[in-house]
């Protein structure tokens, strides 16, 4: 809903005077806000324990489950991989009850989408252009048109894991310590074109426009270490950054890429990288009197920047560490028995 500020009356009558007409032909413009902020956590095999948790800054206390508070005490089971929040809904991976779930923002179930038995397990979801996109740990992708609810689905092989859109494509990395294959689709037709060999296991994929995909692999676990690449999405040419070394998860806000780096068995950093120029801004933006355990999951907030590092204890309870984009540290968020599988992002539109 658009919303106009009123001006005191000789105030209106100066400017009125000094501009002419106002001219009504060109719109105010609007610009994004975050009106949530949400932990999924991932839960663990075996158990009812993924959640779905508001995050209330500088909340010390760990909030009741939202999911399960708005359902009855219905659980999103025992894995929840990733969530989309896109319109006012919420698309949430129950991963391990084979289930996309439809939500409303205060998390009440509207829909649960089952696709056919060959794709049951949903791992990640995207939109494009009125689209979903949902990788399924089958070795499907399946696209759900959210006007009609029209499901088809492709088979890409492999284990898909995280995916993206650009410039009319939807890659997906096809993780495994011996793959080497981003899968490509044609978004239009939604069907397959010619995969792309990229570094071994590749796991995590944004698209920061329609010509710029960054993708981190992980390393075949032997000799061959993790690879923060780029995609050239017009021409699908891979270009490693050479530069950024021990890349465990990366993250994006504002044209600024954050690669979380692991140092030694001890040390993180969080490297900015120009995500249009592809160079590291600064060697390290995070203190070394912050201590940063094995990261379960990494994001920064769209609008502000504040990044979010996810973070499991010996004893198995969770935790959300938040930084200002300059990498200071702002506050510890306690997720329950369950670790952070990622922070997502509830975005309006307002109206200067």
């Amino acid at each position: 809903m658009k919303k106009f500020f009123l001006l005191p009356l000789a105030l209106l009558s100066v400017l009125l005077l000094a501009t002419g007409c106002p001219n009504w032909e060109h719109e105010p413009q609007p610009y994004p806000y975050v009106t949530g902020t949400y932990v999924l956590t991932g839960g663990t095999p075996g158990s009812a324990g993924a959640t779905l948790l508001p995050y209330v800054y500088q909340s010390k206390e760990v909030p009741a489950d939202l999911f399960g508070s708005a359902n009855g005490g219905k659980t999103l089971g025992a894995t929840a991989e990733d969530m989309l929040c896109v319109n006012g809904y919420f698309y949430i991976c129950a991963t391990a009850d084979q289930v996309l779930y439809k939500t409303d923002s205060l998390g009440r179930v509207l829909s649960e989408i089952v696709t056919p038995e060959t794709a049951r397990s949903p791992r990640h979801v995207i939109n494009y252009k009125d689209k979903l996109y949902v990788s399924y740990a089958e070795g499907f992708v399946a696209e759900i048109d959210t006007t009609t609810s029209a499901i088809r689905t492709l088979e890409v092989g492999g284990t898909p894991d995280g995916l993206c859109a650009s410039n009319d494509k939807v890659y997906v990395a096809l993780s495994g310590n011996t793959s080497t294959s981003v899968a490509v689709i044609e978004a239009r037709s939604f069907t397959s074109l010619p995969a792309l060999t990229v570094a071994a296991n590749p796991r995590k994929m944004i698209a920061l426009s329609d010509r710029i995909v960054y993708l981190l692999s992980d390393g075949d676990g032997a000799g061959e270490k993790s690879s923060l690449q780029v995609i050239d999405t017009k021409e699908d040419e891979i270009s490693p950054l050479k530069s950024i070394r021990n890349a465990v998860d990366f993250t994006f806000s504002n044209r600024i890429v954050y690669v979380l780096q692991k140092m030694d068995a001890e040390r993180y950093h969080i490297c900015p990288v120009d995500g249009d120029l592809r160079l590291a801004i600064q060697e390290n933006i995070l203190g070394s009197d912050v201590q940063v355990t094995p990261p379960t999951s990494f994001s920064a907030d769209p609008v502000n920047g504040f990044l979010f590092i996810g973070q499991q204890k010996a004893n198995g309870e969770g935790s959300l560490l938040v930084f200002s984009p300059n990498g200071s540290y702002l506050d510890t968020f306690p997720s329950g028995s369950s670790a952070p599988a990622g922070t997502y992002f509830s975005t309006s539109i307002r109206y200067l």
